[in-house]
């Protein structure tokens, strides 16, 4: 009998669909996960009191030479054998490793201080020198201030562990500390979304699309993982309101799509649940009761109330500037949702008591400046064109 052979043809560009975006070689994905997994497992095995340091920085030098050959592949299948599909996945399989999916980076600094910032520092570099390749292979459009703002998300990544480690040897690691953390990880999730990383999206091409949305996908998930693992290493409570600076980053990354997509009602509403969850923080994060005192609930505020004037900006929504202007409100109210609750309602009292109109006289110059006020506002919604129904 003749043996059937199987021709692995070029994949169309836009035809990735179902079970495709696997691409043809099964090989290639089980081999990002053998490497995951042993990398995983083999740090876990190690002892790092007894030597153990420059067996993680050897297991680190493996990982990029794998890198390499993952990234030497993928240009080869994709200019040589025009099997764009699977050269592409496996550059895409590269930005996982690039982001520190493997946690090695983390914690070779956390273990060594000295030998790991001198390591992690040559792995940031090359981390760029393999972006830089990768957007030349895939031609993506790639600025300067994208490139800034991966650099600053993968040195946070590798900075971080050193840090705590750090500050561990010189006071213990307080629940107000790891918020800190918690509200650094967020900031660069929002730097993510505020620097335009993934604009141009409509000029590219369906799979460099694709790529360039799970390469952030990848960064959140990556950020959030490193935040759940120091939290775990330093034996810290997990409390509701670290979700506070994250879910208001993250917002500001679905912000960016077009205004009126479920992505921009995301936008919209991660921020309140960021509120929310801000909301039952413990009482070692709320600290004293003094109008000046930061607080997780106040700073998750403030926050939020940047990222409703960065919605509105960008998208020119009106009701981002006065979801923003509540919010700061809020925060200027107290510390706590109760002393917020109280300020509110004294406030509204106030406002009641001496500026509601009582007297016939009062009402009238009311009912005057609002005829102007509508009049002017009715002239502004003719010139944009709109009907109101």
């Amino acid at each position: 009998m003749n043996a059937s052979v199987v021709e692995l043809r070029p994949a169309d560009e836009g035809g990735y669909r179902g079970w495709t975006i696997l691409g043809h070689n099964p090989l290639y994905p089980a081999s990002a996960v053998c490497m995951m997994i042993g990398c995983f497992v083999l740090s876990r095995s190690m002892d790092l009191h007894a030597g153990g340091v420059w067996k993680l920085a050897g297991l680190l030098g493996v990982l990029n030479a794998y890198e390499l050959l993952l990234i030497v592949t993928g240009l080869w299948l994709i200019r040589t054998m025009k099997l764009r599909l699977d050269g592409r996945l496996l550059l895409f399989a590269e930005l996982f490793f690039i982001v520190d999916a493997t946690h090695l980076n983390a914690e070779l600094f956390a273990a060594d201080v000295r030998i790991g910032g001198v390591i992690n520092a040559l792995v940031l570099l090359l981390a760029i020198l393999k972006l830089t390749w990768i957007a030349q292979a895939l031609q993506m459009k790639m600025t300067r201030g994208r490139y800034a703002v991966m650099a600053v998300m993968m040195a946070g990544l590798m900075l971080l562990p050193g840090a705590l480690a750090m500050t561990s040897h010189v006071m213990e690691i307080t629940p107000r500390g790891m918020f800190g953390v918690w509200g650094a990880i967020g900031g660069m999730i929002g730097l993510l979304g505020v620097v335009p990383v993934s604009l141009g999206l409509e000029k590219e091409r369906p799979l460099n699309r694709l790529l360039k949305r799970l390469f952030v996908i990848a960064a959140i998930l990556s950020l959030v993982a490193h935040g759940a693992m120091q939290t775990w290493v330093y034996r810290a409570e997990f409390d509701p309101a670290y979700a506070g600076p994250v879910l208001v980053g993250v917002s500001l990354v679905f912000g960016r799509e077009r205004w009126g997509t479920r992505s921009a009602l995301l936008a919209w509403v991660l921020p309140m649940a960021g509120i929310a969850a801000a909301m039952f923080a413990a009482h070692e994060l709320i600290g004293g009761r003094t109008p000046f005192v930061f607080t997780p609930l106040r700073i998750t505020l403030m926050a939020a109330a940047g990222a409703y004037v960065i919605h509105a900006c960008r998208h020119r929504a009106w009701k981002g500037l006065i979801t923003a202007g509540l919010c700061a409100a809020a925060a200027a109210q107290g510390v706590t949702t109760a002393q917020i609750i109280e300020n509110a309602f004294r406030c509204i009292g106030w406002v009641i008591a001496n500026l509601l109109p009582r007297t016939a006289f009062q009402w009238g110059v009311v009912c005057i400046m609002a005829a102007f006020a509508l009049l002017g506002g009715g002239a502004m919604l003719s010139r944009r064109g709109k009907r109101v129904t």
